[in-house]
């Protein structure tokens, strides 16, 4: 049985069109309009602790808004209750706590239907400095990796795909 998010009416405005469509995500509900990623809604009260720091809000539990980094300070001065998330920090974060939780979502989804292209991230992309040290250092691997040993070879790909990935069993575990 699907999880049903209590705030999910907000996107009443954005189902009509024919791009939208929402899909689980860590927990939460992921959005899509228009080919792009735009909000993830979490419902998970009581977690205000990540890695040893205490915060004063519930980290899982509001809307995530996706968005670059660069867009984070002109949706700060449009949305002052927005604030980076303290983990998944290149996207913004709306409290479900905050008092004007429906105002804010609702002018965020405004926005998502206007099409404003500080929001929306592609997904399954990453950003361009990432990619860029990513693909480097694929071409060092690989001009290195043609000197070592097959066994070598297998050994460093393991803890790559080990390390690409551990965060996500952490993820999981505060999301569940």
């Amino acid at each position: 049985m699907a999880k049903k998010f209590i705030q999910s009416w907000i996107l009443e405005t954005l189902e009509e069109h024919p791009s939208f469509f929402t899909k689980p995500m860590f927990g939460g509900l992921s959005v899509y309009y228009n080919d792009l990623m735009v909000l993830v809604f979490m419902e998970k009260e009581g977690d205000r602790e990540w890695q040893g720091t205490k915060y004063d809000f519930d980290i899982w539990n509001g809307l995530l808004i996706c968005c670059s980094r660069e867009a984070h300070q002109s949706l700060f001065g449009e949305f002052t209750n927005l604030v980076s998330h303290p983990i998944l920090g290149k996207w913004l974060f709306l409290k479900m706590e905050d008092e004007n939780y429906e105002e804010v979502a609702l002018g965020i989804v405004r926005l998502i239907k206007e099409k404003d292209t500080r929001l929306g991230i592609v997904p399954g992309t990453r950003s361009k400095s990432k990619s860029k040290s990513k693909s480097k250092s694929k071409s060092k691997s690989k001009s290195k990796s043609k000197s070592k040993s097959k066994s070598k070879v297998k050994s460093k790909s393991k803890s790559t795909f080990e390390l690409k990935f551990s965060w996500f069993p952490m993820i999981q575990l505060y999301l569940n």
